[in-house]
């Protein structure tokens, strides 16, 4: 339960989702090439994503962290495993790292997409060029 209250903490739920379809975006705006994302940083208030020139990616916010060998897109869409970690050493030393499921589409400087933690969803939106300050977990 604790990890689900740091991912609502964290992700800024503001309601659950059924489906990745309902992280259409708008679609008049254009989707990036098929393959590697650019590199670049994506943020809002809370999360931070950033992509290096490899490919490689890393979402962080508060106390937690994934990582992404290659954020690559197709059609406008992506469906990507993240090597998802919590940093809790202040409660205790056990692993508190997972897969995640992150979802959804890219349409001009704007992601959006469903982030799923085993059974809780969240909707996650994030826009090219934000470069969220993220704090630390003290």
């Amino acid at each position: 339960m604790l990890l689900l209250v740091h991912a609502f903490a964290l992700f800024g739920c503001t309601g659950s989702a059924d489906s990745a379809a309902d992280t259409a975006t708008d679609s008049s705006a254009s989707a990036p090439p098929d393959g590697l994302l650019a590199p670049g940083t994506w943020g809002n208030d809370i999360m931070r994503f950033d992509i290096a020139a490899d490919g490689s990616a890393t979402l962080a916010g508060g106390c937690e962290h994934s990582t992404l060998a290659a954020a690559t897109v197709s059609g406008g869409a992506f469906d990507w495993t993240l090597a998802y970690t919590e940093d809790l050493a202040y409660v205790d030393t056990g692993d508190h790292s997972y897969p995640v499921e992150f979802s959804g589409t890219i349409a001009g400087d704007t992601l959006d997409g469903l982030l799923t933690f085993s059974e809780t969803t969240v909707r996650v939106t994030l826009t090219r060029g934000v470069e969220t300050e993220v704090g630390t977990c003290d």
